[in-house]
């Protein structure tokens, strides 16, 4: 049993380990044994530590959320949000608290939607690059708010032509033509499908490597160790970093945490 962890988990910054019990009882009684009573709440604990480490961790905090083993990402993103934020500053207090706590950190992924997001992201580097616009100025393009003129337009055009070698007119001639008679489109409506299209075309090109989506992992580690070094003052050397990018976790766009004792 890890009775090292366990010990870590319960002792504080103090050296001391409450573990809150009540008794009652009569000391004059032969039966009552208080030694009995202890250990058989430190055996409870010690059990806790390996089935729910973060969940004692939470319980010993005061804290109503138990879910400190992980901590998510945006898809396609490593940055630290305001939900990563909230379940990290409650971690940093539990390893304040536990000078013996050290952090074990594993990045992962959700292959379908990170791959996805870093696709867009691509695409969306590629495009500013060619109609010479910061990307900045991409952050809120989607394929149904695609400008149908200018120069993003025209950028949009070329790369389709490139990365899939076909003219991009062609793909106008085609929604053009399952629209006819009643169902003909005005030329603003035709210019937006055709866009769309394009751009759906154009993302769907995109190729991501699984090294891509490794570093991705590791980023998001390195994320959260950062996050506890400079914002927290938790010692780096209490935060291990676990190499993501050898066996690629596809669990979820996570950081992925355990616990060990100094």
């Amino acid at each position: 049993l890890p009775v090292t962890l366990a010990i870590a988990l319960l002792q504080d910054r103090h050296g001391v380990i409450d573990l809150g019990l009540q008794v009652s009882g009569d000391l004059d009684e032969p039966s009552f044994s208080f030694g009995s009573i202890v250990m058989t709440a430190f055996t409870n604990v010690i059990t806790k530590a390996v089935t729910a480490p973060f969940s004692l961790l939470a319980g010993l905090l005061g804290a109503d959320d138990d879910q400190l083993d992980k901590v998510n990402f945006h898809a396609g993103s490593s940055e630290i949000n305001e939900n990563a934020q909230q379940t990290l500053n409650q971690l940093a207090k539990g390893l304040a608290d536990r000078p013996m706590l050290m952090l074990n950190v594993e990045g992962a992924v959700n292959v379908a939607e990170d791959n996805r997001a870093l696709a867009e992201a691509q695409l969306q580097q590629k495009l500013a690059q060619l109609a010479q616009m910061e990307l900045e100025q991409l952050a809120e393009l989607t394929a149904s708010s695609f400008p149908t003129s200018g120069a993003l337009s025209d950028a949009l055009k070329l790369l389709y032509e490139t990365e899939l070698a076909a003219p991009a007119i062609d793909v106008r001639t085609a929604i053009a033509a399952e629209h006819q008679g009643d169902k003909a489109l005005t030329e603003a409506e035709l210019a937006t499908r055709w866009h769309i299209a394009l751009y759906n075309f154009s993302l769907s090109a995109q190729r991501i490597s699984e090294d891509a989506l490794g570093q991705l992992a590791q980023q998001r580690a390195v994320a959260v160790k950062t996050f506890l070094a400079n914002s927290k003052a938790v010692s780096p050397e209490r935060v291990f970093l676990l190499d993501s990018r050898v066996n690629l976790n596809t669990a979820a766009s996570q950081a992925l945490l355990t616990l060990s004792a100094n």
